[in-house]
């Protein structure tokens, strides 16, 4: 397969995205496991961490009654716990979505069928999933419709951050283009496939808090969550990199991935003299007298 041509072949319909997505995760779910179970396991520890020292919101029944300074240190109490749990958030979903960056490069290996082994630029892709991660979550103040616009906007930076070698702002501007005049279909899929893995991990950990009970209850509840969040993630790196190739199609190319041989150029080489009929000895491209190399191959014609 050509390394710029569409491994789609055109734009997908919406039900087209989510019958892709869902093959693509079943083809390489074994493939891309491995960078999930280990990054599910750092964003749980994290987020139980966070969970376990974040302190209950202080708030009295009869709020009516309280004084200025009583409602001073309730609004404190509130703002601590938002605080922890928006820190709670940034951190978690980074370490997530770093990782589904890093099953884009995956799954792109095996739907190209790239052999290309050279992996993104990893510190360039952490700080653009932390800043893409900051400012979907700053969003949430413009009463969560924000967050759902940024989201949506924002849903192939790491794709083509990831793919195309971009930078972080780069990254950002690429994605609202693809995102353009496609907004309702990124939205539909980006809220389908997060309504299934919330859905997926909030039963799985309801039920392993089942056996036990007050605050050992809400932990286990929250570990098991955690860790199958990040095991479904792989949905969010297909879904991502499907969107990426259907949105791409109308621009009819797919820009070629960062390689250890983008810069090079062809070396002349050596010891083939010039013969009587002004071709190259190498390649028997027409050449002139003048010619000290052929145009062609970069063959050295003389010495």
């Amino acid at each position: 397969m050509s390394e710029n041509s569409n491994p789609l072949g055109h734009e997908l319909s919406l039900g087209q995205l989510f019958g892709r997505t869902f093959d693509l995760v079943r083809q390489n779910y074994a493939r891309v496991l491995p960078i999930f179970i280990a990054f599910g396991i750092a964003s749980t520890i994290v987020a139980s961490s966070i969970s376990y020292i974040t302190p209950a919101p202080n708030i009295p029944a009869n709020i009516s009654s309280l004084g200025v300074g009583q409602l001073s240190a309730m609004f404190g109490s509130i703002s601590r716990f938002l605080g922890y749990t928006l820190a709670n958030y940034l951190v978690s979903w980074s370490i997530l979505y770093f990782a589904a960056a890093l099953g884009i490069w995956r799954m792109n290996q095996a739907l190209t069928h790239s052999t290309n082994q050279r992996g993104p630029n990893y510190l360039s892709l952490a700080v653009t999933t932390v800043l893409s991660v900051m400012i979907i979550e700053g969003g949430i103040v413009i009463f969560v419709i924000g967050a759902l616009l940024l989201g949506t906007m924002l849903y192939l930076v790491l794709a083509s951050a990831t793919l195309e070698g971009k930078s972080t702002i780069d990254a950002m501007r690429r994605s609202r283009q693809l995102v353009s005049r496609r907004w309702f279909k990124t939205f539909c899929l980006l809220a389908g496939i997060q309504i299934m893995i919330a859905v997926i991990s909030n039963l799985v950990g309801g039920f392993a808090g089942l056996p036990f009970s007050g605050e050992t209850s809400t932990m286990g509840a929250v570990v098991a969550s955690n860790f199958v969040t990040a095991l479904s993630f792989p949905l969010v790196s297909a879904s991502m990199l499907v969107l990426y190739y259907s949105n791409l199609a109308p621009h009819g190319y797919i820009p070629k991935p960062p390689s250890l041989y983008d810069n090079m150029r062809p070396q002349p080489i050596a010891g083939f003299p010039i013969s009587q009929n002004n071709s190259c000895p190498n390649c028997n491209t027409s050449v002139t007298s003048e010619e000290k190399f052929c145009h062609n191959c970069g063959t050295q014609l003389q010495p």
